[in-house]
């Protein structure tokens, strides 16, 4: 094997975990000299990695960490260019794995991470580089206002500057100092020409990146001939191994073929889990709503809030998006009609313990559970026996107990209860997927009357079978099917996100913590309270084994239909 370049990262944070491991022993299997650089010595480096001082590049002080997250990654991006700057070697995040030997031209290497942004995952350049050295000049200033920046992002900064208060470089949004710089002062030395096209260092893309660890996707067939390196993407890619996949990808997946193939052990250097920031639901509140009021009375903008109280901008705009009630006919264009729009709201009928709540369900996602906790501690509070509640009460409950649907709602009721900021207004969502292969398992496939219905708007017998590939391709192609039935219908529309200013959305896939939030918010239990289970133990219909079934066909469809819904659940992960 002719000699290859040298490969070089930096790790600031202990141990490694496997997926370092298996990237960086990537690179040495290749034949790359590959040299991980640290502040502390690191006791698991895999096999064929030399440990490298990184204090010999650029002093461990003051270590720059994001101000709202902690990260190093500040640190990190200026440490990179620095390494360019006195050694010839390439720079490769600790999360980017060698598909075949990396072949810098001229002294550079990087590429294209989607149309009009270069990543700089990997990054090699010059020492004469123009790029480079106006980026070592640019930061010199730890106040600089970046020209890349839109023009009212500046006009703040330069306010607040001229203020007396400028804003350190730590404070910035994310990757101020990352992709954004590098490619803004590439393109000002025209050095933006030698970036290789996306497929060669980024063929699986963010939004994709849990294809290369489910067993469901062929995430190879993403990789070309110009396929050099492939991104983890491991800021979220590790926290869902860590905490959905047991800590290791699916068997029969992308990345699990390639741990066996380098022989790396993820039990041997598991995911630790990510530090969260915890805040109670009276916290979380009372931040929603200094964030809005700050924005309507001070006129901040997002940036802002995001730098003052350190939070994720998604959090933000999540506030931000409920910071007014919906107006009646703009909230009831979300339902198919006021039936419909007062089945899904759901009120305390007697006081609580704490603050009174307004439940807005959510068909396939806990909505049983939470009803039946709900009832649960209702009944504890009015001192009565929760023994009498049975399944089927549930969803027609007890007026003593709670009011819902048309029988006990007005409409008018339930839009002042939704404007009334004494209440706690919560709900609950789910993975779309798992949702659909549940409405399907359990409606269609168990035979209820919304097959029926969905049956005869497409023209077929009652008593006919309907495949879960032909379910998921007429809800893909057909809009109406979709609002045939709340068990399938987007549930973005169901719960009017966005219109509703909720003070939590919950997440199926951690029930626990909102069982937690409504214990202790509505009926003033102490935390930890063990939500009740006896009345609904857990959904009846498994959708695991329907999931290694998907089709990539059938994974478009899902996305075609529940565009939606998609991009709801990963705003409310995020902002949790």
């Amino acid at each position: 094997m002719p000699d290859q370049p040298e490969i070089a990262s930096l790790w600031i944070g202990g141990r490694l975990s496997w997926l370092e491991q298996l990237c960086l022993k990537s690179f040495a299997d290749a034949g790359h000299p590959t040299t991980l650089y640290s502040y502390a010595h690191i006791d698991n480096l895999p096999e064929g990695v030399t440990a490298g001082d990184a204090a010999k590049v650029f002093p461990a002080e003051p270590m720059l960490r994001h101000a709202r997250t902690g990260s190093p990654a500040i640190h990190a991006d200026l440490w990179r260019l620095h390494l360019l700057a006195q050694t010839d070697a390439i720079w490769v995040d600790a999360d980017m794995y060698c598909h075949r030997p990396f072949d810098p031209e001229d002294g550079y290497l990087f590429g294209w991470e989607k149309p009009g942004l270069v990543c700089n995952a990997v990054l090699a350049l010059p020492r004469q580089s123009a790029a480079l050295r106006n980026l070592l000049a640019f930061f010199d200033d730890p106040y600089a206002i970046a020209p890349w920046l839109k023009p009212w992002q500046r006009r703040e900064l330069e306010a607040e500057r001229d203020a007396g208060t400028p804003v350190h470089l730590t404070e910035q949004t994310w990757g101020f100092t990352g992709p954004a710089a590098v490619t803004y002062f590439l393109q000002q030395s025209s050095e933006i020409a030698h970036a290789r096209p996306q497929a060669a260092f980024y063929p699986i893309s963010f939004p994709h990146r849990n294809r290369m660890i489910l067993s469901r996707f062929d995430a190879a067939e993403a990789l070309t001939p110009e396929t050099r390196g492939v991104h983890f993407w491991a800021r979220r890619m590790k926290p869902r191994l860590q905490e959905r996949e047991s800590n290791r990808p699916q068997a029969g997946s992308y990345m699990h073929g390639l741990l066996r193939k380098h022989g790396i052990d993820p039990s041997r250097a598991p995911i630790p889990a990510k530090p969260k920031t915890l805040r109670t639901a009276e916290e979380a509140r009372t931040l929603r709503r200094n964030l809005r009021a700050d924005a309507r009375d001070l006129g901040l903008s997002r940036d802002q809030l995001s730098r003052k109280y350190r939070v994720e901008r998604g959090f933000v705009r999540h506030a931000l998006a409920q910071e007014d009630p919906a107006p009646d006919n703009t909230l009831l264009a979300c339902y198919l009609g006021t039936a419909h729009f007062l089945q899904t709201v759901h009120l305390s009928a007697e006081g609580t313990a704490a603050q009174p709540f307004l439940y807005m369900k959510n068909h396939k996602a806990a909505c049983s559970h939470v009803l039946a906790t709900l009832m649960t501690y209702q009944l504890g509070f009015l001192g009565g026996d929760p023994g009498g509640l049975t399944h089927a009460k549930l969803h027609k409950p007890p007026k003593a107990l709670m009011l819902s649907g048309k029988r006990s709602l007005t409409e008018e009721m339930a839009q002042s209860a939704l404007r009334d900021a004494t209440r706690f207004r919560f709900t609950v969502v789910r993975d779309p997927t798992e949702r659909t292969l549940a409405a399907w398992a359990d409606r269609i496939r168990g035979g209820h009357r919304q097959k029926d219905r969905l049956m005869r708007h497409i023209g077929r017998a009652p008593e006919d079978t309907l495949s879960l590939s032909a379910f998921l391709d007429v809800l893909a192609q057909d809009n109406s099917a979709r609002d045939l039935d709340r068990h399938w219908r987007p549930q973005s529309s169901d719960i009017a996100y966005g219109r509703v200013r909720y003070d939590h959305i919950g997440d199926v896939a951690n029930l626990a913590a909102t069982a937690s939030v409504i214990a202790t918010t509505c009926f003033a239990l102490p935390e930890g309270t063990e939500a009740p289970r006896h009345l609904w133990p857990g959904p009846a219909e498994d959708v695991t084994e329907l999931r290694a079934m998907l089709t990539a066909a059938d994974l478009r469809n899902l996305e075609r239909a529940f565009a939606q819904d998609y991009v709801m659940c990963e705003e409310v992960r995020q902002s949790s």
